[in-house]
């Protein structure tokens, strides 16, 4: 005889794909909440609209790196694009005023990106901004804090396993 899964939403069994379903619909409705939605929506939030997926998973991987030079080469190669849309993606970041680029001083064919001071201030405000939306969203569902803390646990898990399994992709490409 088969199980029967509960009827009540509070007791249904989830699996993999409602998980994924689920993250990846909060996920974009927390970005369309925060810049959209927000109280605190700005004319930076605007400038940060016109930024494509590539260039915004280019300017968080640079901004998550703990060294403050990368090469366009390796950015390109860690993200898995062509040294030309990754040389591409960097120009507009450059024009928005949310990098900096510079020449190599110890290979002149080599060219290194950093975040501007402008993206920094960028980022922070929208940490600062995300994390108080967050807070307020954690406030309005009535979960007791432990429900939060153990999610945010949950989270953490998740992240660091979803980036080892793409840092041995990368190193897997490297060899």
């Amino acid at each position: 005889m088969m199980a029967r899964k509960p009827k009540d939403a509070a007791n249904r069994v989830s699996t993999p794909s409602d998980d994924w379903r689920n993250l990846f619909q909060a996920s974009g409705l927390f970005r369309m909440v925060s810049t959209k939605a927000s109280p605190r929506h700005c004319r930076e939030d605007e400038q940060l609209g016109r930024v494509t997926v590539n260039q915004a998973r280019i300017f968080g991987y640079i901004f998550s790196k703990p060294e403050s030079d990368i090469r366009i080469k390796h950015l390109a190669h860690d993200l898995d694009v062509t040294p030309a849309a990754a040389s591409q993606a960097v120009e507009r970041l450059v024009a928005d005023g949310l990098l900096d680029r510079r020449q190599d001083p110890t290979d002149r064919r080599a060219v290194i990106v950093t975040i501007s001071d402008n993206g920094r201030k960028i980022i922070e405000r929208i940490r600062a901004e995300s994390t108080a939306l967050l807070t307020d969203i954690y406030r309005e569902t009535g979960l007791p804090d432990e429900d939060i803390a153990a999610f945010s646990r949950v989270l953490a898990a998740i992240h660091a396993a979803l980036l080892a399994r793409w840092r041995t992709h990368i190193e897997g490409l490297k060899g």
